[in-house]
């Protein structure tokens, strides 16, 4: 068995990047695609709201990227604590094979499986947000196998 608690700090550190790349690029997302969100959003809220659908827009603008930098670092804990648990099961024989996979593994339970509630909002969409995905979360699984592999080292035979 791995060490679920180094697997946790490594994941917390690693969140901490994962979530600011993630927040920038969910920024840049979102006001990429301004046109199309803001015409799915007035059409799921009905026209006589107090507030304009602009408004809804950059509120969603400011929101998104804080929300998307916590779930980083707590995404980022639990799965490290996974990955230091499962580390000796994880297919490869050094730690930047492991992380790859692990991390393409999240990636598709994360994003492919579970994001398909995304094509509501479009094709193009869902599909910016699985590249977007696969890029940050390969970025999370090599720091995270690289923290990992360092913390371990550290520790006494």
């Amino acid at each position: 068995m791995g060490n679920v608690t180094i697997g946790a700090k490594a994941g917390v550190i690693s969140g901490i990047f994962y979530g600011l790349l993630s927040a920038i690029l969910t920024y840049i997302t979102l006001s990429f695609m301004k046109e199309q969100i803001i015409g799915i959003i007035s059409s799921l809220l009905p026209s006589n709201l107090p507030i304009s659908i602009e408004k809804i827009f950059e509120m969603a603008l400011f929101i998104s990227p804080i929300v998307s930098f916590l779930i980083g670092i707590i995404g980022g804990l639990i799965l490290g604590a996974i990955y230091g648990w499962i580390y000796e099961k994880i297919p490869g024989k050094n730690f930047l094979i492991k992380g790859l996979f692990f991390s393409i593994i999240v990636w598709f339970i994360l994003s492919v499986i579970l994001g398909l509630g995304n094509l509501q909002y479009g094709i193009m969409y869902y599909s910016i947000n699985l590249l977007l995905g696969l890029i940050t979360t390969i970025v999370y699984g090599i720091l995270l196998s690289f923290l990992y592999e360092k913390f371990i080292s550290k520790i006494p035979k």
